[in-house]
């Protein structure tokens, strides 16, 4: 899933640049639809997440919505920078998210 996130900001980077910049604006005139998508994508790594650690749904809740946002912003770096830096680099970063929860999990 990460992957194919980066490799969609990276085919469509204006797409990102739009999405970021609306989600930091008080009153958007996407606001609903964007929230509504949020929600299906935050939802789908919830899903995910469940099949891959055992944490309390709110901290399960937090962290799909942390990976979603790390996923955007460091995609949109990464296709920005001159030369293109590995993908697996930034697929490992975002990932770290989960193993901090796996770790969590644990403890």
């Amino acid at each position: 899933m990460v992957v194919s996130a980066f490799r969609f900001v990276e085919r469509y980077p204006s797409y990102a640049q739009l999405w970021i910049s609306e989600q930091q604006r008080s009153e958007s005139l996407w606001g609903e639809q964007l929230s509504d998508f949020r929600e299906q994508i935050t939802a789908l790594i919830r899903q995910v997440l469940r099949r891959t650690v055992q944490v309390p749904e709110p901290l399960l809740q937090v962290a799909a919505s942390a990976m979603f946002g790390a996923t955007l912003l460091t995609a949109r770096e990464r296709a920005v920078t001159t030369p293109m830096p590995r993908l697996e680099v930034y697929v490992q970063a975002v990932l770290a998210t989960v193993h901090g929860l796996e770790r969590a999990a644990a403890g």
